[in-house]
């Protein structure tokens, strides 16, 4: 029995090829969002914490007028860079998104050849089957022929 060669296998490897691309860009693209979800948290955390050091210090008798300052506008950079991160998150959605589609258009092509290749296997082992049954019958044939 002859044995069975997908034709279009070399364009199914480079499609594989160009699918684990895909996969590797959107965990490329998930770590820098976890990333920046860390960051976030982080600067939160540091922000909530010069508040509460502000409200504290702004309850004593006696302010010292330059470090509440110093925290408001610390408070404020704190701020300004969560707006960064965040601006960087919808970024990074967009992106994330767009390679998402990117990943089930490359799955689908995969699973295209995948299909066509089972289809053609099959296709050529039931050939190969009906081959080989026409043969037995030849040659059934052929002995009750002789036989007979």
């Amino acid at each position: 029995m002859a044995q069975f060669v997908f034709r279009l296998q070399a364009l199914q490897k480079l499609r594989e090829h160009h699918r684990d691309q895909c996969r590797e860009a959107l965990a490329r693209i998930l770590a820098e969002d976890a990333a920046l979800v860390t960051q976030r948290t982080e600067l939160e955390a540091t922000r909530g914490q010069t508040l509460e050091e502000l409200q504290q210090r702004l309850t004593v008798t006696r302010v010292d007028v330059a470090y509440a300052t110093a925290l408001r506008q610390h408070i404020g950079w704190l701020s300004s860079q969560l707006r960064d991160v965040d601006r960087q998150r919808a970024e990074v959605a967009e992106r994330l998104e767009a390679c998402r589609q990117r990943l089930i258009v490359a799955d689908q092509n995969v699973k295209v050849l995948e299909k066509l290749e089972k289809k053609q296997r099959a296709e050529s082992e039931q050939a190969a089957e009906n081959k080989s049954s026409r043969e037995r019958e030849e040659i059934w044939q052929a002995g009750h022929w002789r036989a007979g």
